[in-house]
Parts: C-alpha cells; sequence; structure tokens
C-alpha cells in the first residue's frame, strides 16, 4: 500500500471509533457524496473506512444494519462490522469492516484462477443465497422507493428520441414487476464478492457493498448484476440464471436490463459524468435490441 497521510475525517473515524491511529491509507473510489478508503491501524489491522456525507449519511447506517440482517438471516459471508458512526467536527457518518483484501470474481475471471463462465455461475448461486434473506429481517424501505416510482423518475429524465425506442419496455417492467418480493442486493457485480482463502485456501465468496439493497422481485437483481458484470449476451446471462437456478421470468429479466442500463447511463454518465463510455457502450446494447422488437 502506499504510503499517504490520511485525511483528518478518516483520521479522527479511526481514533474515535476503534481506538486506533491511521499510520497508512488510500483511497479506492470517491464521489461527490462518498468515498471509500484502505487504511493499516497502528496494531497493523487493515481496514476499509467507508466516508458518507451530508445528505447521504443514511447509508452508512443502512449499510450497517444490512450487514447484520444477512450475517444473521442468511449463510453468506460478509466482512467484520467493526464500527459505524458519526465522524466529530464533520457532516460524516464512518462505516468501518475489517479488510478482506482484493481478491474479486472478476479478479479471478480475469487473471483465469476461475473462468468467466464459472464466474458468473458463482455470482448466481450469491444470489439465490441473498434473495434467501427474510423481507421482514428489521430492514427498512427506502423511503418512496418502488420500481414504479423509479421507472417514473427515469422516463422524465430520458431524451425523448430515446425514450421512444425504450419506453416501451420501461413500461413492460412496472407490468411485470409485481409478485414474490425479496431483498435485492441491488449492486452485486463481479466485483463485490471477494474470494477470501479458508482452511484449505479455497476462495471462499464474500459479499460487500450493501448500500443499494431494496425490496424487489428476483429479476431485479439478476437483470442488474448482468448489466454490472457486462453479461448481456444470451450465454452469459444464462450462466448466471444457470448458477441462481430458480424459476425467473425471461421477459421481465430482459426489460429490466433495459432499465437497469438506462438508469446507470442517466445517473452515472450523464449526471455525475462517470463511465461515460462503459454506459454509452451499453446503451448501445439495449438501444439496438428494443428497435429490433
Amino acid at each position: 500500500m502506499t504510503r499517504l497521510e490520511p485525511s483528518p475525517a478518516i483520521a479522527l473515524a479511526c481514533r474515535n471509533l476503534l481506538s486506533a491511529d491511521v499510520t497508512q491509507a488510500r483511497c479506492l473510489s470517491q464521489s461527490p457524496q462518498s468515498s471509500v478508503h484502505r487504511v493499516v491501524l497502528h496494531d497493523h489491522r487493515a481496514a476499509i473506512v467507508k466516508l458518507h456525507r451530508g445528505e447521504s449519511r443514511w447509508k452508512a447506517i443502512k449499510e450497517r444494519k444490512a450487514m447484520e440482517a444477512v450475517a444473521a438471516h442468511t449463510t453468506l459471508h460478509t466482512a467484520g462490522l467493526l464500527a459505524c458512526g458519526p465522524v466529530p467536527g464533520h457532516d460524516t457518518t464512518a462505516l468501518i469492516t475489517a479488510d478482506l483484501g482484493e481478491a474479486s470474481l472478476s479478479q479471478a475471471a480475469r487473471e483465469g484462477t476461475r473462468s468467466r463462465s464459472q464466474a458468473l455461475g458463482l455470482l448466481g448461486v450469491v444470489l439465490a443465497q441473498f434473495h434467501q434473506l427474510p423481507v421482514r429481517c428489521g430492514l427498512r424501505v427506502t423511503a418512496g422507493w418502488s420500481l414504479e416510482a423509479q421507472v417514473i423518475a427515469l422516463r422524465r429524465r430520458c431524451p425523448g428520441p430515446l425514450l421512444a425506442v425504450v419506453g416501451p419496455a420501461l413500461l413492460r417492467a412496472v407490468e411485470l414487476g409485481v409478485g414474490r418480493l425479496v431483498w435485492c442486493h441491488g449492486d452485486l457485480h463481479l466485483d463485490n464478492v471477494l474470494l477470501v482463502p479458508d482452511a484449505r485456501g479455497d476462495g471462499l465468496p464474500y459479499v460487500i457493498d450493501f448500500e443499494q439493497m431494496v425490496p424487489a422481485v428476483p429479476e431485479y437483481d439478476i437483470a442488474q448484476s448482468a448489466v454490472t458484470s457486462d453479461a448481456l449476451d444470451g450465454h452469459e446471462l444464462a450462466e448466471i440464471t444457470a448458477g441462481y437456478g430458480e424459476p425467473l421470468s425471461a421477459e421481465l429479466v430482459t426489460v429490466l436490463i433495459v432499465f437497469h442500463v438506462l438508469q446507470g447511463w442517466v445517473y452515472a454518465a450523464l449526471t455525475e459524468g462517470r463511465d461515460t463510455r462503459l454506459w454509452a457502450n451499453r446503451l448501445d446494447i439495449v438501444i439496438n435490441r428494443c428497435a429490433a422488437r
């Protein structure tokens, strides 16, 4: 890890919540309202510090409660929760977890220790395990959240010519997106499944990053994982659904892929200017599919 001086907020978070000083820190990701940092403490422990600022402070509490629920009610492995609380003198709430390392399913597929097919299949298995979380597990639904509300908001942000092409798929998603609800992870791509060696040296899957959890139909998560893992062709999508192993509506998955691509393009690329080429490529795929229907 590159030796860097921790920011005042990181230093205060660790000192107040863990009674530990930070000796090294590295920023892993950053957005206008949140950031993620890998730190080493003076006692040599490694940790991940998430800082949520301003109106996003509630996300730290949401993720803490989600991690506790998943640990209590499923067989999934998650990072150890070290602390969660406000950072004195800053409009910030910190969530601190154990550092599980950087060995993700994505990395395994890139390096060839697992084939991409195996990685996508395991992603489906993990999704099925995640969906065993009881709907009534003490978690609260984000105020105003529903698939219909998300589609309405998305249609308002969507340029007219684009909406003319993808609009029917969005409406179909609302029509079909009712029925058995599960807690969806909301952002389970190949980088959010870490592989941690067990006693035999095998890589056990650990799930991270729970702040996007929502109650929705299972297909919502399947489609989101397909989009963010770039598994949009039929063969790779089939790897995820085969790993999932439960009945799914193929039509609903298809139209929810359109929804997730459009949402990612509007909010990540158009609004925040992140990964613009990546989201433009994904958008081209679904535009061509919708135009061909």
